[in-house]
């Protein structure tokens, strides 16, 4: 029998340990290459192409946006339904802001600033005697503040309204076309 020394113990356990073992996690992942550099076997991917929104190449996650409000030069298909693919950042934002969209940049709105300008909306409906908010109005002071670029030019009703028949309950924030009676 071999006696093992403590220091052979922590020299063992130290490169057992270790992340840079060549097999640790190629099981569980099949798309890394083989250590014979040969592709690896499965589906191949999807060429999606840039986020229709920020433009970015994105080789990970990327996100349908049905109903998106330009022309694209990819439309897909799902069942039947026309969207084009969004990065996860900006796919998230357009899904959870119901496809509000600067139309000037392309700039998606988040849910807060989503929320922030149907208050801005609403604000200006108890200003006027008809409550009627035209959709190509702009609304008052909310400007496009991107977070990666610049674009600083206001938005308009209708891209945040444009949405709100599919989204949001009416009951709430009457549509732009139907003016509120005051019975």
């Amino acid at each position: 029998m071999t006696d093992i020394t403590p220091d052979h113990k922590k020299l063992k356990l130290e490169h057992n340990s270790g992340d840079d073992h060549p097999n640790k996690g190629s099981k569980k992942n099949p798309s890394r290459s083989t250590p014979y550099g040969s592709a690896p076997s499965g589906r191949p991917a999807r060429v999606k192409g840039p986020c229709q929104a920020c433009n970015e190449a994105s080789d990970g996650c990327m996100r349908k946006a049905f109903n998106w409000p330009f022309p694209a030069n990819q439309v897909f298909k799902d069942k039947g339904k026309p969207f084009v693919y969004l990065c996860n950042k900006c796919g998230l934002r357009y899904n959870k802001s119901g496809g509000c969209v600067c139309h000037h940049c392309r700039w998606v709105l988040c849910k807060d600033e989503k929320r922030k300008a149907l208050q801005l909306i609403e604000a200006m409906r108890r200003n006027r005697p008809d409550r009627y908010v035209d959709p190509n109005e702009e609304i008052a002071s909310l400007l496009c503040n991107p977070k990666y670029w610049t674009c600083n030019k206001p938005w308009k009703v209708g891209w945040v309204l444009n949405r709100l028949d599919e989204d949001e309950d009416e009951t709430e924030y009457p549509s732009f076309s139907s003016p509120v009676s005051n019975s």
